[in-house]
């Protein structure tokens, strides 16, 4: 967990919470920090509100209030972004109890969570999408010999949704994608992200959590941070990001 005299953000990070730990704590908190907007609130649901928390926490890390307050909008294809400033760019998931965000100095970034759950799926789609993605440059563990494709599939799976989210025209432009022919290069998928050169990394949050992360290859590792559960201590810190 983040100390409130840390460093200031690096070039990659990811902000996780477990709201069915922390989701009144998460409300207490933007309740006593006024940080909500009523676009923040009107018509989302817990989890969507609570993950502009986890947002607008992170944001303020960047040493300045005004980040942390900025309006938030989306584009046509639903991908949000800050209005008006020359903050970070952020990519926001959210799976069962539990929400996180990633945010990029600039340049492109997606994350995708999932949990752990049965595949509702049959497996010769999931075979058939593993195989189309193989063909696109993507790394896929899943073979055609295996009999339980559950984890393999969801690992694959988020590694679409985080492309796509950095891609920032969803999951079904990319799913249409990967039935045609790749090209020689094979990269059509990763030119669209908006960066030459493309990491799709693992992330690895909790047990009962599978994930991925894509950003610029130059960004480097990211660095992983659980939000605190505790208000003191997410006001503490709140209140030290801002008077940086």
């Amino acid at each position: 967990m983040l100390k409130p005299n840390s460093a200031k953000p690096g070039n990659l990070e990811v902000w996780w919470v477990d709201t069915s730990t922390a989701g009144a704590t998460l409300d207490q908190f933007a309740q006593a920090t006024d940080l909500l907007t009523a676009q923040d609130i009107d018509g989302r649901s817990n989890e969507s509100r609570w993950a502009r928390v986890v947002l607008r926490f992170a944001l303020s890390r960047y040493g300045d209030k005004e980040l942390a307050f900025c309006p938030i909008e989306a584009a046509a294809a639903g991908q949000p972004f800050l209005l008006n400033r020359n903050g970070p760019t952020f990519s926001i998931s959210h799976s069962a109890d539990h929400i996180a965000v990633a945010l990029a100095t600039d340049g492109p970034i997606g994350i995708d969570i999932e949990c752990n759950r049965p595949i509702k799926m049959s497996t010769k789609r999931q075979l058939q999408i593993a195989a189309q993605a193989r063909a696109h440059g993507l790394d896929v563990s899943i073979n055609a010999g295996a009999t339980d494709t559950g984890i393999e599939f969801l690992t694959l799976w988020t590694k679409l949704e985080a492309l796509a989210k950095a891609r920032g025209d969803g999951i079904g432009a990319v799913l249409t994608e990967l039935k045609a022919q790749p090209s020689e290069a094979a990269r059509n998928l990763f030119s669209k992200v908006g960066a030459t050169d493309v990491r799709v990394q693992p992330l690895s949050l909790a047990n009962e959590l599978v994930g991925a992360l894509v950003a610029a290859n130059d960004k480097g590792a990211y660095d992983v941070h659980e939000l605190p559960k505790n208000l003191s201590a997410l006001m503490t810190q709140f209140e030290t990001n801002c008077a940086r």
